[in-house]
């Protein structure tokens, strides 16, 4: 009870090992989000494709490749310099220098995700337009609540959020 408190020592202060770590639990995140984009089961494993144009990236990439393979659930990781050609049919996210690739081709049935994601855009905009034409009717703000119509409001961006994210999906998978 008596003891000192511990005093900070600058030796014990691991900056660069600290910003290593850092971008690897982002680029884990990255390729984890990007899964769960496709609703890809966590037991599928999947390929990647990491663009690290800066040496000092890419060689963080390199060693940390097992745990990439392991947490981010992975049957291969290609860590390149430059794109060899364009990749179709791809998510990418991107994480300080590097450019994640997750290709689509026999992770997913692409004419299924499709279908899903043109259904998801339709019951989008009926509920788009459903809360536009509550919004336009002068009736409906001059009787409700004005917490009822900040509700609506906030309704009408969500779902506008929404609709432009399942676009971008959309175009991504075409």
């Amino acid at each position: 009870m008596l003891a000192p408190w511990p005093e900070e020592d600058p030796a014990l202060q691991y900056e660069e090992a600290y910003k290593k770590i850092n971008m690897l639990k982002e680029v884990i995140r990255s390729i984890r989000n990007l899964r769960s984009e496709v609703q890809l089961p966590p037991g599928k494993k999947a390929a990647v494709v990491l663009l690290a144009e800066k040496d000092a990236a890419a060689a963080v990439l390199r060693e940390g490749e097992p745990l990439l393979m392991q947490l981010a659930a992975l049957e291969k990781v290609e860590i390149s310099g430059k794109l060899s050609g364009e990749l179709k049919q791809a998510l990418t996210a991107v994480v300080e220098d590097v450019v994640i690739y997750l290709p689509l081709a026999g992770l997913i049935d692409l004419g299924q995700e499709i279908s899903h994601l043109e259904k998801e855009l339709a019951k989008l905009e009926k509920e788009i337009a459903r809360v536009r034409g509550k919004l336009k009717n002068e009736g409906f703000l001059a009787k409700a609540p004005e917490t009822v119509v900040e509700q609506e409001r906030a309704k009408a961006e969500e779902y506008q959020k929404r609709y432009e994210k399942v676009k971008e999906r959309l175009q991504k998978l075409r």
